[in-house]
């Protein structure tokens, strides 16, 4: 009973990233549209996230009222994306039809192998860490309170001041806004259902780099996929490389900054300074770093350093002032949210 509820989550939550993920791509120009739209689409879905859930907590709103608009704003954004895209629909599953007839290279297939042991590892067994007495509980206190940072995870007591630390960065409580919704508990959704999706995440956003990297050579992304997955299975020499956190904790927020959001600011920026740039990417940017803000407060900084690097790097390789403005002008949310963590 309770894997056919896995799968019903993960089959609606895959749906909807896809939905929202189209109001940035285009099936007809994109190629790898399956993992860009997926990708796009968890960005977008946290970007959004934070953009409300701010505003909500500093104004001490119950977090039902905050579940409600969250909700509906995904479901006329799914909306609008079904509407808008419904031709380019038929068109990709004609494609795809097409597509299945190709076979695919055995190295990517021992890499899909790969992928899906690690999911079966989350889902058949659990790894206890000590930051779930915070991040787990803050979700389970979200929903058993409707609040949102009003009571300590720790002790029950209500906060004297906002935690400095999380408050900009609620990653749980979008945790507790999907467990809310498929009525699952936050500790089974956060050890269970959530890493599946994120190490999905994380394989599209290393298959997309493989794919930029060798010029849409399938084979040769296999292998560099198998490379990743090697140097991730063999890194729990310490607790903290992102090979670690990526196998055995990637339902926090610092893991997914790790294992998926930074990898996509490397991404991004073979698209935005390797290629001709067009504004949708600048866009996907700003989205990226918004979603660097709402999983970790180290996000906060490290997104804006990461894409600030590689916007120097396209303003210098490119000989144009341009690249390093727009680069800036998309980390405007990680220096808007640092000023304001300095001043709490």
């Amino acid at each position: 009973m309770i894997y056919g509820k896995m799968l019903l989550i993960c089959a609606v939550v895959f749906v909807v990233l896809e939905l929202l993920g189209m109001l940035y791509t285009c099936w007809q120009e994109e190629e790898n549209s399956i993992a860009l739209n997926f990708v796009a689409g968890l960005f977008l879905a946290f970007a959004i996230f934070e953009i409300l859930v701010i505003p909500c907590i500093f104004s001490y709103q119950k977090f039902h009222i905050f579940a409600g608009l969250y909700g509906s704003l995904l479901v006329l954004l799914c909306s609008c994306s079904l509407i808008l895209n419904r031709k380019r629909l038929k068109e990709f599953f004609g494609k795809s039809r097409e597509q299945e007839r190709k076979k695919l290279p055995i190295v990517f297939i021992i890499v899909l192998l790969f992928v899906v042991f690690e999911m079966l590892m989350y889902v058949k067994f659990a790894h206890i860490d000590d930051d779930d007495a915070f991040y787990v509980a803050t979700a389970v206190t979200t929903l058993e309170e409707d609040s949102m940072f009003v009571i300590n995870p720790y002790s029950g007591d209500v906060y004297h001041s906002f935690p400095t630390r999380y408050v900009l960065s609620p990653f749980p409580v979008w945790n507790a806004f999907v467990s809310k919704v498929f009525r699952i508990h936050p500790t089974i959704f956060a050890h269970t259902v959530l890493p599946v999706i994120m190490i999905t995440a994380a394989f599209f956003v290393y298959y997309l780099i493989g794919m930029r990297l060798f010029q849409q050579d399938l084979k040769k992304t296999g292998y560099f996929l198998l490379f990743c997955t090697m140097i991730q299975m063999f890194s729990a020499y310490t607790r903290h490389p992102q090979g670690m956190v990526y196998l055995v904790r990637i339902w926090q927020g610092k893991a997914i900054l790790a294992s998926v959001l930074l990898p996509a600011c490397f991404y991004l920026a073979m698209r935005l300074f390797l290629e001709k740039a067009r504004l949708r990417d600048w866009l996907f940017c700003l989205i990226l770093m918004l979603s660097c803000c709402m999983v970790s407060s180290m996000g906060i900084i490290l997104g804006a350093i990461s894409m600030g690097l590689f916007g120097i790097w396209g303003a210098v390789s490119k000989r144009r002032v341009r690249e390093a403005i727009f680069t800036a002008l998309c980390c405007t949310p990680n220096a808007a949210l640092a000023i304001v963590y300095l001043l709490m």
